[in-house]
């Protein structure tokens, strides 16, 4: 359940409340994306907001990917930000040149 998986693999995991599953599930160094199904809508933003992963997906698991979507891992998931306007700016530097004339 800690390991950073990439393949057709499901983890199930039994929870009885919002803190348990949370703990449970941010209880890693990987952070790239996170699923929650749930019929509640109320629920599933207020989970979302406290996953720590770059991506989670409600009622659903196949990650989408856009290039307008920003798309990156929390902790050791990833290096840096890819698409999205987000995914520039982590490759970029800004730098501000003043010249005087006289």
């Amino acid at each position: 359940m800690k390991m950073e998986s990439f393949g057709p693999i499901g983890q199930v995991n039994s929870f009885s409340t919002e803190d348990e599953v949370l703990a449970k599930a941010n209880d890693t160094e990987y952070g790239l994306y996170s699923s929650v199904f749930t019929n509640d809508i109320t629920r599933a933003l207020r989970i979302a907001k406290e996953l720590e992963a770059g991506t989670v997906a409600v009622n659903s698991a196949a990650p989408t990917v856009s290039l307008t979507m920003p798309f990156g891992g929390w902790k050791q998931s990833g290096n840096g930000v890819e698409c999205g306007a987000e995914g520039f700016e982590h490759w970029t530097q800004i730098k501000t040149i003043i010249i005087a004339m006289e």
